[in-house]
């Protein structure tokens, strides 16, 4: 079995060596390609994945098991969408994942683990849990709703992947065939959810295991972070597309209104209070009640 990883990668010269190194050291007996595509990143990306590619053609690879490769470019891009589906197109893996330049594989048998899973289970996707760290690789402590779920229980949950986004990209991995049949639509903030959505939809077998396979680093520069009005309108396009009224949708609706509020005068510390408030009453019905 040969897993490919694609890293779309921008400007991210503070994480993008650890991210190299999470995947270069991921042992096991099946054969892995890295693909790092870069946007034209300014701030010394260039020079890290230009060092790494001299270390990967002198033999240099900390990786045991089967083959290892490794490739990158760097050019302008239409978005982190057009970098992995360029990306995906010069992979010649049978599994595709990826794993953005600010994250991290879990240990030196994340990938092991996936490729078992595949070989024991007749899943086209297979989901592992994930952990939230820090800019300093401390660990956040957050629920992850997928982190609480078995097979049967994501089996469940699946069938609401139109109202919430249940599964964590960095632990999700899936056959080459889910992305020759719907590739990765254009999105900026949800091409991840849109993809499970349409898998789910396009039946595809999902499977679960209950092993960390990832880390996602939140800091201030990520974009789930600095995500603003457009984030919201982006999700509440995908709601519209897939024709779905749900208390998501609504919460949705109502913190764009928020936001537009926020830059009024007299509006703004108002509306910055309904939107703290209304965060933490979602994320009560979402992580306790499992209202969606």
């Amino acid at each position: 079995m040969k897993i490919s990883i694609v890293t779309p990668s921008y400007n991210q010269v503070q994480f993008l060596e650890k991210t190299i190194l999470s995947v270069w050291g991921q042992n096991g007996d099946f054969d892995l390609e890295h693909i790092v595509m870069d946007g034209g990143s300014t701030d010394g990306s260039q020079g890290i994945l230009a060092r790494y590619e001299q270390l990967y053609r002198s033999g240099n690879c900390p990786r045991q098991g089967g083959s290892f490769s490794f490739s990158w470019q760097s050019r302008p891009d239409n978005g982190q969408a057009d970098a992995l589906n360029r990306g995906f197109s010069a992979a010649t893996g049978e599994v595709l994942g990826w794993l953005n330049s600010d994250d991290l594989f879990s240990g030196n048998g994340a990938l092991q683990a996936v490729a078992t899973a595949f070989r024991e289970h007749d899943a086209d996707l297979i989901v592992g849990n994930v952990r939230m760290i820090d800019a300093a690789d401390r660990e956040i402590p957050t629920p992850i709703l997928i982190n609480s779920l078995d097979n049967a229980a994501l089996q469940k949950k699946l069938r609401g992947i139109d109202r919430v986004s249940i599964i964590a990209q960095p632990g999700c991995f899936f056959k080459r065939r889910v992305w020759e049949k719907l590739g990765i639509a254009p999105y900026y903030y949800s091409l991840d959810w849109n993809l499970w959505i349409e898998a789910y939809r396009a039946g595809f077998r999902f499977h679960k295991i209950d092993v960390h396979l990832a880390a996602m680093r939140q800091h201030g520069e990520a974009k789930s972070v600095v995500a603003g009005i457009n984030k919201y309108r982006e999700v509440l396009s995908i709601f519209k597309k897939n024709h779905v009224w749900c208390l998501n949708r609504f919460y949705y609706y109502l913190y764009l209104q928020a936001l537009r509020l926020e830059g009024m005068p007299f509006l703004g510390s108002a509306a910055g209070r309904l939107m703290e408030h209304g965060k933490r009453i979602r994320n009560i019905l979402i992580n306790r009640y499992r209202l969606y």
